[in-house]
């Protein structure tokens, strides 16, 4: 089935060869002759099969013109490879080859109409009258999904739109405009994480050095001696035993007394609201005893407080001890700003 793009000159073959050859080099093809005709190509071939149809006027485009005698002069065929060029361009790549085709038959066609040796009429060109510009849909579509390639195909399809007079100059401009919101967002998020990332880090740091309170930590005098919990204020305390036997500051010791309070209640309030008032005194009573806060400190503070057993036999104490988690102190943390 002949082809609306087929051309019939009155020339023989060798004539229409080169006649038509002529014309084609002119529109800047290059073109070599084959044994039935011409094979004709234009444009970057690693271009195109890196970035498809948006590789513009450097887009490899390849058919061939068959030339065959007839009874008045000569018949050009075209023949294109709708597999290559898809494999190529994809979507956008196969149909702007046709485009490309149909365009340069067109101009071929009135060239050699001009010349005379045309019969019939030029091939039509391409109408672009109605249709949507396919580059701007794929912008719309990229401006979501790679921001970047929205923003070129954006650009692209705004230059095609405006040449051919398509619809889609807002599918371009939306993809654009997407494209660059989301392209600003993820540099921002980016900068952003960099920036976070050590202060994150420092963060972490600090607390995994600031021990927080915890009365499970340090172990418990023995209940069944009910022995009696008699620390002071500045007492260092090489373990935690019965009785919290001090030891000398200058010897190597694991903690430190630096606050002593009473519960305030007449019965036994119960765990939570003796932890709480714990957290509470042992809180006040550092920045005084270290000289410094213990959110920016990196020691460590337990405290020990009366159970319910120990309450019945008369222990109101809350004793408050600061430790250096990273090992065992010489001499006292009082003042010591750390």
């Amino acid at each position: 089935m002949a082809s609306p793009f087929d051309l019939r000159l009155n020339v023989p073959v060798d004539r229409a060869r080169f006649l038509v050859g002529t014309a084609l080099t002119e529109q800047g093809f290059v073109v070599e002759p084959l044994a039935e005709g011409l094979r004709v190509t234009r444009g970057s071939l690693g271009a195109t099969v890196a970035v498809g149809g948006f590789s513009g006027d450097s887009m490899h485009v390849s058919f061939t013109l068959t030339m065959t005698p007839t009874e008045t002069g000569t018949h050009v065929a075209v023949d294109q490879s709708e597999l290559g060029t898809w494999l190529k361009g994809g979507a956008i790549g196969a149909a702007k080859a046709k485009d490309v085709v149909q365009e340069t038959m067109h101009r071929l066609g009135t060239t050699l109409s001009e010349q005379g040796v045309l019969e019939g009429a030029i091939p039509p060109p391409v109408s672009y009258s109605g249709r949507t510009n396919i580059v701007a849909i794929f912008a719309l579509v990229l401006g979501f999904l790679v921001p970047i390639g929205g923003i070129v195909a954006g650009i692209i399809g705004l230059r095609q739109v405006k040449r051919t007079g398509e619809k889609g100059k807002g599918l371009a401009i939306a993809g654009i405009a997407i494209g660059s919101a989301l392209t600003v967002l993820y540099v921002v998020l980016i900068v952003l994480a960099f920036i976070l990332a050590p202060l994150l880090a420092a963060a972490s740091r600090s607390s995994d050095d600031a021990v927080p309170y915890s009365q499970s930590e340090v172990p418990a005098p023995d209940e069944a001696e009910n022995a009696p919990l008699i620390p002071v204020v500045g007492d260092c305390i090489g373990d935690i035993g019965i009785g919290l036997e001090p030891v000398d500051c200058a010897e190597s010791h694991e903690y430190e007394v630096f606050s002593v309070t009473d519960v305030v209640a007449d019965v036994y309030p119960g765990d939570d609201a003796i932890t709480a008032q714990a957290q509470a005194d042992c809180a006040d009573a550092f920045p005084s005893f270290v000289g410094s806060a213990f959110e920016e400190s990196s020691l460590a503070v337990s405290f020990i407080t009366p159970n319910e057993r120990l309450w019945a036999v008369g222990d109101r104490q809350i004793t408050c001890l600061v430790s250096d988690p990273t090992g065992p102190t010489i001499g006292s943390l009082a003042g010591s700003g750390r």
